[in-house]
């Protein structure tokens, strides 16, 4: 009996000692290739523009439901973040993090019903079972910066509601939760944390950031002065998005400061296409150089084989880090990165539906006077595309007469290599508010490719706050010259160049040339800010500018019969002058896309000829 009990006792023992080593041990299992893009969820999903309503960027993103239908309260939000997250499937990726801003008690309901809902996104847009959702942990300000204790009971409860879910990210069963700017936090309060997640019986694979000022500039770091961190982490990565392209070191950076340490051994890479801090007090631009700078990153990220990758995204808009589909891109970043994650996978590039060529058109979105315009093709190789072809790009004034045309030498579809052109003579606002573009690709047996409905270039004053970004317009997926789209300001659709007059008022309206055209979904912007959500013209609710909106949801809802189309923007002007541009983009019931013409209105009355004798 002694001994059977003693052999009883020791089991226990051994097995107690066994899940002791299970909780503080790196498995040996091999860790999976993820490819994640973090994700501020608030922003398109919440349908108001309280956080988008600034940056010159901004979503194009369908809020109906699969079946075209406006989906209830209920579904809202999931059906947005479904319609984004089976893109992001569609184009190679395979995890979505949801960002969890954690600063208070308030923060913790709101950003789990925030996972819970792209959670059930995953499953009701039927995505293939290896997409999954993680949860990108801001934890650095606030309380949860202030007490290690409020932090535990928030990851607890988090694990408690979401993490178990068969849609979240796991690694070797455990739930992966990264944590931005980790390092701010020493290691002895994240063993506190850590410690009591694990008395509380959870045992999540924790993934830290390491971020900074040095690994923004030249990628490294002084791991002396970061002790302890990388026998707590199950892996690092440094979030990217504001540093140089110097900052991808940091994945070699990272391996070599946490050898034999758990940190080091699941490392990730970072992917960010540029950088834009779009607040007025403080303009940082890291410009994306076209397509460049994307590239560039891509192809130093690689070299050093990262463990997993993350698309830095987070503040989509305001910092012009968007990989989904935006005004200025499309869907451009993500087909792009479908031939990068392809090489990281080992996989084939994906083929072209239609056996055309594939490729970017990218320009600056506005020009001041005397600036020149540069022009950037890129080829997309695609599996069932090859040989050569020669393009040809043709500028226009607003009056639509040439200002300058240039043919390229014949360009190789098989490789992603990019060709530019720079008109010197540039934008002359005397002469026109607008350039037009126009492009043309000539295949090696002859046959010929016009591209239509490409976006103007508005030509502003030369002032320092304007929008500095790209069109990076994917050329495959523009309609043909048979379907058009136009945005009317007081009756003016722009097509010859004059401007709308106004006092005041504008009001806005659109004609779609296509058949079908009440399944066209259409989105519009003033000046580069967005004006009006993607959404059917015969719907109302898609403004983001309604008199005292503030937060005011955006609800679409189905126009009663016999009532006007038309809005009033009844908004001051932008500019000293009064003069505002407007433009818009449709996308067709066949997925293709068109650009309006841009529209620029003045005042009926010229602004030098207005005087002010005395005014209350």
């Amino acid at each position: 009996m002694f001994f059977n009990r003693l052999s009883i006792c020791l089991c226990i023992l051994i097995g107690f000692a066994a899940a002791i080593t299970n909780i503080n041990a790196q498995p040996d299992t091999k860790f999976p290739k993820t490819t994640m893009v973090s994700y501020m969820g608030w922003l398109p999903t919440s349908y108001n523009s309280s956080g988008i309503s600034h940056p010159t960027d901004f979503p194009v993103m369908s809020l109906l439901d699969r079946d075209g239908s406006v989906p209830p309260q209920s579904k809202r939000g999931m059906v947005a973040y479904g319609n984004e997250l089976k893109l992001l499937s569609d184009h190679g990726w395979d995890c979505m993090l949801a960002d969890f801003l954690f600063f208070d008690e308030s923060h913790i309901k709101r950003q789990i019903g925030t996972t819970r809902a792209m959670l059930n996104a995953v499953d009701y847009f039927e995505l293939p079972q290896n997409f999954t959702i993680a949860t990108f942990f801001e934890t650095k300000g606030g309380k949860s910066g202030r007490d290690p204790q409020f932090l535990a009971d928030g990851l607890i409860q988090y694990l408690k509601e979401v993490g178990d879910h068969p849609r979240h990210l796991k690694i070797n069963g455990r739930p992966v939760m990264l944590f931005y700017s980790g390092d701010a936090r020493k290691a002895e309060d994240w063993k506190i944390v850590i410690d009591k997640i694990h008395a509380a019986g959870f045992n999540p694979f924790m993934i830290y950031e390491h971020g900074g000022l040095m690994p923004a500039l030249y990628g490294r770091f002084d791991p002396t002065k970061k002790t302890g961190l990388g026998e707590l982490f199950d892996g690092s990565y440094n979030f990217g998005a504001s540093g140089l392209e110097a900052a991808t070191n940091m994945i070699t950076s990272l391996r070599k400061a946490y050898p034999n340490d758990k940190a080091g051994q699941y490392v990730g890479g970072t992917i960010w296409p540029g950088y834009l801090s779009d607040r007025a007090n403080n303009r940082n631009f890291i410009s994306p150089r076209h397509t460049e700078f994307l590239r560039s990153v891509w192809e130093k990220t690689l070299i050093q084989k990262p463990d997993f990758l993350q698309w830095s995204t987070w503040n989509d808009y305001h910092e012009a880090t968007s990989l989904s589909c935006t005004y200025s891109q499309l869907t451009s970043r993500m087909q792009i990165s479908q031939r990068y994650l392809a090489r990281y996978h080992n996989k084939p590039i994906p083929a072209s539906e239609d056996g055309k060529p594939q490729s970017v058109l990218s320009y600056r979105k506005t020009l001041s006077s005397h600036e020149p315009v540069i022009v950037e093709f890129l080829p997309l190789p695609a599996s069932n595309v090859s040989g050569k072809a020669k393009l040809t790009v043709t500028l226009l004034g607003g009056d639509n007469k040439v200002l300058a045309k240039q043919s390229s030498e014949a360009l190789d579809l098989s490789v992603m290599s990019p060709w530019n052109w720079t008109f010197e003579q540039g934008a002359d606002r005397s002469h026109s508010r607008v350039i037009r573009v126009r492009a043309m690709l000539e295949l090696s047996d002859g046959k010929q490719i016009d591209y239509a409905n490409l976006p103007d270039i508005a030509v502003v004053h030369g002032v320092s706050y304007t929008d500095q970004l790209y069109y990076n317009v994917p050329l495959h997926q523009l309609a043909d010259n048979s379907r058009s789209l136009r945005i009317l300001v007081n009756g003016v659709d722009g097509a010859d160049g004059n401007p709308a007059l106004h006092e005041g008022v504008r009001v806005i309206d659109y004609t779609v040339a296509a058949d079908h055209a009440d399944k066209a979904q259409v989105s519009a912007m003033r000046n580069g800010h967005i004006l009006r959500f993607m959404a059917p013209l015969d719907y109302d609710g898609a403004y983001s500018v309604s008199p005292g909106q503030g937060d005011r949801p955006i609800v679409l809802r189905k126009r009663q019969e016999n009532t006007t189309s038309g809005y009033c923007d009844w908004r001051k002007p932008k500019t000293r002058d009064g003069e505002d541009y407007y433009a818009a983009v449709v996308q067709f019931a066949d997925g293709k896309w068109a650009y309006s013409p841009t529209v620029w209105t003045v005042p009926s009355t010229d602004y030098d000829q207005t005087s002010v004798l005395w005014s209350f």
